[in-house]
């Protein structure tokens, strides 16, 4: 019996997910600056294409995080401690993104979309 999904299959998707976001999010941005001229909505694209990067972060700190240790008997998310400081970062991390896409609306509030 084999893996359905491989490790080096999931990071290669999670590689294309962050550059598609990032091109989904600059384009949209550019179509939005120059055909509609709302300032508002590109910033906004900009800010989810950016989500696509971010995703691909989350990844590679997740790996260097369950990454088994040389000479403990812990591997991946075995031991509570390692568990525990994953969830608080990305907790943080999701906090710190959603903070800032609630800045960056709030920032055009009061302007004419």
């Amino acid at each position: 019996m084999h893996e359905l999904v491989t490790l080096e299959a999931f990071s290669r998707a999670m590689v294309v997910v962050a550059w598609a976001g990032a091109a989904l999010g600059v384009c949209a941005a550019v179509f939005l600056l120059v055909r509609r001229d709302n300032r508002r909505a590109a910033s906004l694209a900009l800010g989810y294409g950016v989500l696509g990067p971010l995703a691909w972060l989350g990844w590679r700190f997740f790996l260097w995080a369950t990454y088994p240790q040389p000479g403990s008997i812990y591997v991946g998310l075995h031991h509570p401690s390692r568990l525990a400081f994953i969830f608080l970062c990305f907790l943080a991390a999701g906090a710190l993104v959603g903070l800032g896409l609630r800045r960056l609306r709030g920032q055009f509030v009061g302007e004419a979309e």
